[in-house]
C-alpha cells in the first residue's frame, strides 16, 4: 500500500495509512513507533484540517505510557479544536469517550478528584446516549477514582456494574480492565470469596488471545493478575508475575527515547511494584 502511495500520492490515504499503523503499534505496546506513526498522521492533516481524532489517540498512547503531562496537552488540544469536528460535540460518542479518556488519565496520574469529575460527566452523557458499552466505561473509570479516594461502597458498586455491562454487552477487553481494578479493590477488603471469582475470570481472558490491547493495559492485567493469586496461594502467581515481566521489557525495549523509559518504569505504579517484585522473585 505505501509503495503505491509513493506511485500516486494523496496525503489523505497517506494519513489513514500513518493512522492505522498508530493503532497497530499502539495494540503492539511499540510506543515509539505508535507516537511516530501518530505524528506523521497530525503532520500530514494539519495544513487541510485538524485531526482530532488523531490528537485523542495520540494522548491515549502517552497517558498508558507514564507521560502524562504531554498526554494532557493533547487531551486538551482536542477540547480546543472541537467546533472542526461535529463527532466531538458534546453528548456525541467520541466526545463522551474523550471524557472517560481524561479520567483514565488523572486515574493512572493518581489525582482521583479530577479523574472523578471527568468519569461522571462522561457518565451522564452515556446514560442519556443510550449507550451501554460507554455507560460501562464511565462507571468504570469513576470506580477506579473512588476506590483511591477510599470510597469503598461506591467504587464496589460502579465497578460491578461495569462489569456487568461488558459481560452483557461482550467487550472482553473493557471486562479485563473492570476485572483488573475489582481485584484491586477486593485485594484492599481482604474478600477472599470475589478475590477468587475475579482470578480466574481475569486469568481466562488473559490467555484467550482475544483482547484489545489498546484498552486492555496488559501489564497492569498480568500485575493485577499475580497479586491476586499470591494472596490466595495459587502455583498461578509466578507465571503471572513472569508474563507481566517479560511484557514489561518488551515494551520498554520500543521506547527508544531515554526519559520516557524512566517515566515507563517509574511514572506508573504497576511498574514499579512489578520491577520490585521481578528482582525478588524472579532472580
Amino acid at each position: 500500500a505505501y509503495e503505491l502511495l509513493q506511485c500516486f500520492p494523496d496525503v489523505n490515504l497517506e494519513s489513514t495509512y500513518h493512522a492505522y499503523y498508530a493503532d497497530l503499534y499502539h495494540a503492539q505496546g511499540q510506543w515509539s513507533a505508535a507516537l511516530a506513526s501518530a505524528q506523521k498522521t497530525l503532520a500530514l492533516m494539519t495544513e487541510q484540517r485538524m485531526p482530532i481524532y488523531i490528537l485523542h489517540t495520540t494522548g491515549k498512547i502517552l497517558w498508558q505510557s507514564g507521560r502524562y503531562s504531554l498526554a494532557k496537552e493533547y487531551l486538551e488540544r482536542v477540547d480546543s479544536t472541537t467546533h472542526n469536528d461535529l463527532h466531538y460535540y458534546p453528548g456525541k460518542y467520541w466526545h463522551t469517550v474523550w471524557l472517560i479518556d481524561f479520567s483514565n488519565l488523572y486515574i493512572a496520574w493518581q489525582q482521583p478528584q479530577q479523574a472523578l469529575f471527568y468519569s461522571q460527566q462522561a457518565k451522564r452523557y452515556a446514560q442519556k446516549q443510550g449507550q451501554k458499552v460507554l455507560l460501562g466505561r464511565a462507571q468504570k473509570a469513576e470506580g477506579a477514582a473512588q476506590m483511591q479516594l477510599e470510597q469503598w461502597d461506591e467504587a464496589k458498586e460502579s465497578l460491578t456494574e461495569a462489569l456487568t455491562l461488558f459481560q452483557q454487552e461482550s467487550t472482553t477487553d473493557h471486562e479485563c480492565t473492570a476485572l483488573t481494578q475489582l481485584i484491586y479493590l477486593h485485594l484492599a477488603q481482604e474478600d477472599e470469596e470475589e478475590i477468587t471469582l475475579y482470578a480466574e475470570q481475569i486469568w481466562q481472558l488473559l490467555n484467550s488471545g482475544k483482547l484489545d490491547m489498546t484498552n486492555v493495559e496488559p501489564i497492569k492485567a498480568w500485575w493485577a493478575c499475580y497479586l491476586a493469586f499470591r494472596a490466595l496461594g495459587d502455583s498461578r502467581a509466578e507465571q503471572a508475575l513472569r508474563v507481566a515481566y517479560e511484557t514489561f521489557q518488551t515494551q520498554l525495549s520500543h521506547i527508544h527515547d531515554e526519559t520516557w523509559r524512566n517515566d515507563f518504569s517509574a511514572n506508573i505504579p504497576e511498574h514499579h511494584d512489578l520491577l520490585i517484585a521481578a528482582r525478588e522473585f524472579l532472580t
